[in-house]
């Protein structure tokens, strides 16, 4: 138990667990405006979050994947990963997870259905394909678990008809 503890404040302590920040950070700042060179919208992921109250963590890089994470907390939970080059960030990497109405039974336990949004552009992170949207649905709606592979098209309305819901 010791140990636990121990490897846990260690790995707080040195920044390798995501750190609670402010939206109004500089460095915030900075890395949203390297996030604008996403088309996030036109992908299907929502639009970067501007209420000071939003739940972001950053994290520092050490896989060597990415040098920087944001983690944001909001209406749905996003991830945004950055390769540092000179003096500056360039954006790598997002995913944006989408939560439904319903419930379905998983061999976890009772889950809640989810939508989730992959793009980056190097195949590192998530295992996702470079330079393409990836699109996994989580449930038992069968507009989208009976389909190999789930495009914008199919998944936007029903986004659409969660957001009506809220």
């Amino acid at each position: 138990m010791k140990v636990v503890f121990f490897l846990c404040a260690l790995l707080t302590g040195c920044g390798l667990a995501p750190q609670r920040t402010s939206i109004s950070d500089p460095e915030i700042q900075s890395l949203f405006s390297a996030a604008e060179e996403f088309p996030r919208l036109q992908n299907g992921f929502s639009p970067l979050p501007t209420d000071p109250k939003t739940d972001i963590r950053i994290e520092r890089g050490n896989i060597g994947a990415y040098d920087v994470m944001l983690h944001i907390y909001a209406r749905n939970s996003k991830t945004i990963a950055f390769r540092r080059s000179d003096q500056s960030y360039h954006w790598i990497h997002e995913q944006e997870i989408f939560k439904g109405p319903r419930f379905y039974d998983s061999p976890d336990g009772r889950l809640q259905e989810q939508i989730v949004l992959t793009y980056e552009l190097k195949p590192m992170i998530s295992g996702s394909k470079k330079d393409q949207l990836r699109i996994d649905y989580f449930g038992d709606d069968s507009r989208l678990s009976q389909l190999t592979q789930i495009t914008l098209s199919d998944a936007q309305p029903i986004l659409k008809e969660w957001e009506n819901k809220k």
